[in-house]
């Protein structure tokens, strides 16, 4: 597993790793079904780890017992991650079975910044401006192309949407954002529901939304 932090020993067994709203076009709600990561409207960075749960011994109940000791036993550890005074690095937002039908649990969990993500999952993240990317040391050049005509961001396009908000990830996963998808990066695309599927690779995928 890496650096990523299990739950729990049941967790490692039964799930393992891993919301984000909006799009290029209207976004049609559906209940997280697959591994996701969702910036709220106010920020927030969510991440869903589903799996199967499908024996008759498995118990809901149980499950979130355990998230929630495993999360406890981590924030103690690295509550350095975290400078707000009584902030603390993940809260485990709700454990259920999946809305969708199927035999799956959802485990959701709040991730108090992307450093705090990347510790725990082991996943590269990166969340703000563009400019803020691109004085961090991504190369955003020439990497997205806009959703509505395909046009490639370099140049005076570039420049022109470094105020823009961009997610940079490693995991492969669905994303939901908050507002408007305006360009990706060639390995991702829309999906039926108007989320962006990143589950091609684990290579660094981009996505840049108003």
């Amino acid at each position: 597993m890496g650096k990523k932090k299990a739950i729990s020993l049941f967790l490692v067994i039964v799930l393992s790793a891993l919301f984000i709203t909006g799009c290029s076009k209207e976004t049609i709600y559906v209940p997280v079904a697959s591994n996701t990561i969702e910036i709220t409207e106010n920020g927030e960075i969510v991440g869903y780890i589903v799996e199967p749960f499908d024996k008759e011994y498995y118990d809901i109940q149980e499950l979130a017992a355990m998230a929630e000791t495993e999360i406890n036993e981590y924030n103690t550890e690295k509550k350095t991650l975290v400078k707000e005074a009584g902030g603390v690095p993940v809260v485990v937002d709700k454990v259920i079975m999946a809305e969708d039908g199927s035999k799956n649990a959802v485990v959701a969990l709040k991730f108090y910044n992307t450093a705090v993500y990347e510790d725990y999952m082991g996943r590269q993240l990166f969340h703000g401006t563009v400019e803020e990317a691109i004085i961090a040391g991504y190369d955003i050049d020439k990497k997205l192309s806009k959703v509505k005509g395909g046009d490639l961001l370099t140049g005076d396009l570039l420049q022109k949407n470094k105020d823009k908000k961009i997610l940079i990830l490693e995991a492969a996963v669905s994303v939901r954002l908050p507002q408007t998808i305006q360009f990706l990066s060639s390995n991702t695309k829309m999906d039926d529901y108007g989320y962006v599927d990143c589950t091609a690779n684990e290579e660094l995928k981009y996505i840049i939304y108003k």
